[in-house]
């Protein structure tokens, strides 16, 4: 397990956004689910990462991942307020259409977990979603 949960250190940081096909986003300074905060917090946790994130690589940081891949509808703004391009979730809530999440400049992600059987990952790519 520990290898998985290591965090990179800055110079790793660095090192990665200065590669071609990588793209440094933020996801939080605590990876805490946004479901339960209010928005004030929301907001602070989202400015914290990027400011964090910016001033370690010294590039601007343009992309928000949602902890979890989840976020309440009151937040789906939040990341463009707060200087980012896109948002990205895993699962939109039912009565939540992919219309509305894209006016806030927000994309359907998947996430590759190490374990997570490899069929079953293949199948959720084929699937182009997780099972409801």
């Amino acid at each position: 397990w520990a290898p998985y949960w290591k965090l990179m250190t800055p110079d790793e940081l660095q090192q990665l956004s200065r590669h071609p096909w990588a793209t440094i986003g933020g996801h939080g300074v605590l990876h805490r689910s946004f479901l339960g905060m209010d928005s004030a917090i929301a907001r602070r946790e989202i400015e914290e990462s990027r400011a964090w994130l910016e001033n370690t690589i010294s590039q601007p940081v343009q992309e928000w991942a949602w902890p979890y891949g989840v976020a309440r509808p009151a937040h789906y703004s939040l990341p463009q307020a707060c200087g980012f391009r896109h948002h990205w979730m895993c699962e939109l809530p039912a009565n939540v259409s992919p219309e509305s999440i894209h006016q806030t400049g927000g994309f359907p992600r998947l996430t590759v977990h190490p374990y997570i059987s490899t069929y079953n990952q293949m199948a959720v790519l084929a699937k182009g979603r997780y099972p409801l």
